[in-house]
């Protein structure tokens, strides 16, 4: 299986279980897997979490996840080498947002979502992590552009994890 991370990912982890400076280990770990080429990131989710302080919580120490990535090679190690395929990401709006002609509000709402799973698509044993919530909106109160990436991915038939779920199944340890 081949991990695609969300941008969440990286930016939870530090902010909410895992800060870098609290337990470097499992950082250890996400860049040694990615190394090994079990899990990547597109180049798009990379910069979500690079633009940080628009992303984060003001009281805390946004830089230091920037610092770690930016620092000896890991943007590099963890970065997906690809670009989106034009006619995979259309899939994924007409198939998963179900929107043939998105407006710019649309695209702007739905942001860089649909260019992870049509990574994900292109990919044949591909797995998204992402720590959105993977409650079925199927209501029409439910927006189509606020559909989270493991609704779009069910529907799209394409595996999709949290961090935790990762963590057992790449057998995280501290030990």
């Amino acid at each position: 299986m081949f991990y695609l991370l969300d941008a969440n990912v990286l930016i939870d982890a530090h902010d909410k279980y895992y800060p870098i400076d609290q337990l470097p280990q499992f950082w250890e770990w996400i860049i040694e897997k990615a190394k090994q080429n079990r899990i990547k990131m597109p180049f798009e989710m990379l910069a979500e979490v690079k633009a940080g302080q628009l992303n984060r919580n003001k009281d805390l120490d946004e830089d230091k996840l920037i610092r770690w990535l930016k620092s000896e090679d890991r943007e590099k190690d963890l970065l997906y080498g690809g670009s989106p395929n034009r006619e995979l990401v259309n899939k994924v709006f007409k198939e998963g947002y179900e929107l043939t002609d998105p407006s710019p509000d649309e695209l702007r709402r739905i942001g860089k979502d649909p260019l992870l799973i049509a990574y994900a698509l292109a990919i044949s044993n591909a797995c998204i992590v992402t720590l959105e919530n993977k409650q079925e909106n199927t209501t029409d109160a439910m927006k189509k552009h606020k559909r989270s990436i493991p609704f779009v991915c069910r529907k799209l038939k394409i595996r999709s994890i949290d961090t935790f779920e990762l963590i057992r199944e790449l057998h995280f340890s501290t030990a």
